[in-house]
């Protein structure tokens, strides 16, 4: 993919290491998209729900808060935020593997490029990558120059944001690097209930880096960074499907709830409370043989988080409270062939993790007379911990055999051990919420073979043909809350895809046109899916089989030095090809897989006009963003599914920069019509409405919605 410039004659080409080598992103046989880091900026990409949202068939879902924020691609979304269960996308940032949801929370800033790689990358990327990969590349010391720039800013919403960088040579080898981010933004939704803003943002960031060239062939790389959250609120809409509740109090509209929904009844407004740090030493050493690759990684993320489970009013209803501590140690060493045209290029190595993570979650709860719970016996506070260490070892190789200019075979295996111990412990009060009281140790290992085999052909420099089979493994794992001890140390079983691409890549007209297209099917054993157990506990278990196909569409174009755009389109055919007694007598062969829309789509444009008089360029960009409406549970029966169609997310971006180019100032808006879709929604009924109102037809259903308006401006300098 090719980044949209200001006022250029041709777009600029687009290195990634897809394939653990620097290419072209044209060269790239797999579906590949790439941003680099003037459009991460043009477009104000600061989140990954701002990445995925450029991805064809991709979306990025909120249920659980702060530490449970889920990426969805190729068909494979997973919503178990358990500490023994792994996520079907990887985040990579600067080549080092963080898989928990809690990663997917992380703020960009000084980036040098976002790639998304989609479909199974078991061979070279391996660990957990079933439905994709996304690569984060931060911008790296420059040798022999000085530099800074700030940017500070302001919204609608009282509150500001500040990023910056400074690089600083020490002398011909040696440069440093430091980046920092902070926001710090008021609310955007009420809470009706305790009077207050929640939404709240309060973030900040710093990274520093050290680049030492200890010779011609040898670089030296040393990066730290520290993040602290402690934003507040979080808000949960309890959205009503026919009566309103009568157990509820009458608030200030004259209803149990307030329909609008910007403004929220919770009983307490929530906060999150958390760091995370990160440290890693790289050594680049180029030899005969090609460039040899260490990277020494550390990485942990501690804190804690609290919100309104049930979405109520009442104060007698769940408020969970949970910590978490988690810390990982990765060490991956890698050989790449020289880039010089050999007949035979292939990457080697092998990648070695040791993890450990815990957490531990408090569910107080009174039950509400009137309510189905009513017979419990109060009051109840149901308390699981769960602690697991991970150990993965992964060799792996890729050939690829240039057989002539136009044709090249491509071949790699992956050879994983991964191993898991821990204990699951259920304290305090026993409940249908999180079970009896017991604590049982938990342990397995699984073994996994991951291949990958393509076909590259080139009839001209501009075109590629690629076909690509490959595997893809999801290693078992525990849910936090079992009904049993016999079930809490019974894990769900691995995850295991082989998928079927085919795919294009094109440029046309002196690269003023790209145009890429993928077509794919991904064939899933063994599923992993969590379940509401239609009680009151969610579980994760394996459904037999699902089938997801689709096409993946990107076109860009330049047509004039003054205007470009682009069109991402995705289709998305997830479905269980085999899931029987997914409920108690109940089949859901056929059914949509939850969070996997059918049809994804994202327009933009850019245009830069000169001024000469002031001697200045202003440019504009807008992008439209649209997901269809995607099912939320595997019953497919969860009625505010509607509601999770993004039809109506415009966003627009306005640069007024002087040639000088030492100053700028933006103007921006996100989400300019106020789209009111829904990221999830789970079924709470049973929290608020007596049995006899739930046979009535009666729902209530906990959801959190897309965030408000938000429009602002910032003025960057560059020193």
């Amino acid at each position: 993919m090719f980044a949209i410039d200001v006022a250029i004659a041709s777009m600029d080409e687009i290195i990634v290491t897809a394939t653990r080598r620097e290419e072209s992103i044209q060269d790239v046989p797999i579906a590949v998209s790439a941003f680099d880091g003037d459009f991460i900026e043009n477009a104000r990409i600061q989140t990954f729900d701002d990445v995925l949202s450029l991805i064809p068939g991709a979306v990025f879902f909120d249920i659980t808060g702060s530490n449970g924020s889920f990426p969805s691609m190729r068909g494979s979304a997973f919503t178990d935020d358990s500490p023994a269960a792994d996520l079907p996308v990887a985040f990579f940032i600067d080549d080092v593997y963080a898989g928990s949801g809690s990663a997917f929370n992380t703020d960009f800033y000084d980036i040098e490029q976002v790639a998304v790689l989609r479909g199974p990358q078991g061979t070279t990327f391996g660990r957990n990558v079933v439905g994709g990969a996304i690569q984060i590349t931060t911008r790296k010391p420059e040798l022999g120059e000085r530099s800074a720039e700030l940017t500070v800013g302001g919204r609608n919403r009282p509150g500001f944001e500040a990023r910056g960088f400074v690089n600083q040579p020490i002398n011909d080898r040696l440069a440093a690097r430091v980046s920092f981010q902070q926001r710090r933004v008021d609310g955007h939704t009420f809470n009706e209930t305790t009077g207050n803003d929640v939404g709240e943002i309060d973030v900040w960031s710093v990274r520093a880096q050290a680049l030492y060239q200890a010779s011609s062939a040898l670089d030296v790389l040393v990066s730290g960074s520290y993040s602290r959250d402690t934003s507040k609120g979080l808000p949960r809409d309890l959205i009503i499907r026919g009566a309103q509740p009568s157990l509820l109090p009458v608030g200030p509209t004259g209803l149990a709830l307030n329909p609008d929904p910007r403004v929220v009844n919770n009983n307490e407004d929530g906060f999150t409370d958390r760091y995370t740090w990160a440290g890693q030493i790289r050594l680049d050493w180029n030899t005969s043989w090609g460039n040899l690759v260490s990277i020494t990684a550390g990485r942990g993320f501690e804190g804690g988080s609290a919100e309104d489970v049930a979405a109520g009013p009442l104060p007698e209803l769940l408020g969970k409270l949970d910590f978490q501590d988690e810390a990982q140690f990765t060490q991956e060493v890698r050989l790449v062939s020289p880039g010089d045209g050999r007949a035979i290029d292939y990457v080697f190595g092998v990648f070695f993790l040791k993890a450990s993570a815990q957490r531990t979650e408090n569910n107080p709860f009174i039950p509400i007379p009137g309510t189905v719970l009513a017979s419990l016996t109060p009051p109840i506070v149901g308390s699981t911990h769960q602690q697991i260490d991970t150990l993965s070892v992964a060799p792996f190789g890729e050939l690829v055999w240039n057989a002539t200019d136009w044709l090249a075979l491509r071949a790699g295996i992956r050879f994983t051990y991964e191993d898991k111990e821990g204990e699951i412990e259920h304290f305090n009060d026993p409940n249908p919420f999180t079970g009896p009281v017991f604590t049982v140790p938990i342990s397995e290992s699984w073994t996994a073979t991951t291949p990958r085999f393509g076909l590259e052909i080139s009839p001209t420099d501009d075109i590629l043909l690629y076909g690509t089979i490959s595997k893809g493994f999801k290693s078992g794992g525990w849910s936090l809350n079992n009904a049993t001890p016999a079930t809490a140390q019974q894990p769900f079983d691995p995850e295991e895809v082989w998928s079927y691409e085919v795919g294009v890549r094109t440029e046309w007209f002196d690269n003023r046109i790209t145009f890429n297209g993928t077509a794919f099917l991904a064939e899933t054993n063994d599923l992993q899916i969590r379940q509401w157990d239609g009680v009151a506990t969610f579980l994760t278990t394996n459904a037999a089989k699902v089938e997801a196909k689709g096409i993946e569409l990107e076109l860009f174009a330049q047509p004039t030095d003054e205007f470009g755009f682009g069109v991402v389109y995705g289709y998305t055919d997830s479905r269980f090809d085999s899931f029987p007694n997914c409920a108690v007598g109940v089949d859901c062969d056929g059914n949509r897989v939850p969070y996997v829309p059918l049809h994804t789509a994202t327009v933009y444009g850019q245009y830069a006009t000169p001024l000469p008089n002031l001697d200045a360029t202003l440019s504009f960009r807008a992008e439209y963003n649209f997901n269809s409406e995607y099912r939320l549970n595997d019953l497919n029966n969860v009625a505010t599914r509607n509601q999770t169609k993004r039809d109506a997310y415009v966003n627009a971006f306005m640069t007024y920069e002087p040639d000088h180019g030492d100053w700028s100032l933006s103007l921006w808006g996100r989400n300019i019509l106020d789209d009111e879709a829904i990221s999830g929604s789970s079924n709470f009924s049973i929290f608020h409405y007596s049995a006899a109102e739930i046979a009535a037809g009666n729902q209530a259903f906990r959801a959190v919605y897309d965030t408000p308006r938000q429009w602002g401006g910032s003025v960057s300098f560059r020193f």
